[in-house]
């Protein structure tokens, strides 16, 4: 059971009983709720997958990264899948891992009266700041299916961060 303090406060609708928002009532609503019905019957039966694809693709573009720190080394690992290790330029100046690289893919999908074709290139470059007490002189990398790790060994006596 309600109390007549709730039912000041939230609206019903008499004959359902049921709350109303407040954004559901006047002419403009109305007309809001008509347009977006149209929109959802005008796109049944439509794919978006190809558009799909595109977008996941444009977020792949910035390489996740991992930054990690042990005692004898700061070790920062990226997914770089579909990438060749000779497309991957490092650089370390002023303090800051400079991670740059360019991404070319092309698929190419052929079924019974269907062809498709996409190409996307581009670049991205990420910067890492180094922190201070590491030997950037003895940086190693290790590129395995798509995976690029850079390990910094840190000099003897310096602290761990973070």
């Amino acid at each position: 059971m309600r109390t007549s303090t709730e039912r000041k406060v939230v609206p019903y609708n008499r004959e359902s009983n049921l709350p109303v928002r407040r954004g559901d009532i006047g002419p403009f609503s109305l007309l809001r709720r008509e347009i977006d019905r149209l929109f959802e019957d005008f796109t049944l039966g439509f794919t978006l997958e190809p558009f799909r694809t595109m977008e996941k693709r444009m977020r792949q573009f910035s390489p996740s990264l991992d930054v990690s720190e042990s005692d004898k080394n700061v070790t920062v690992t990226l997914e770089l899948p579909g990438m060749d290790e000779k497309d991957i330029r490092l650089s370390i100046t002023d303090g800051h891992l400079m991670i740059r690289g360019e991404k070319k893919e092309e698929t190419e999908e052929k079924r019974k009266g269907y062809y498709r074709t996409e190409r996307s290139f581009g670049e991205f470059t990420r910067v890492i700041p180094v922190p201070t007490g590491v030997d950037t002189n003895r940086v190693s990398t290790v590129f395995k299916k798509g995976i690029l790790s850079i390990t910094i060994p840190k000099t003897k006596g310096s602290p761990k961060h973070g």
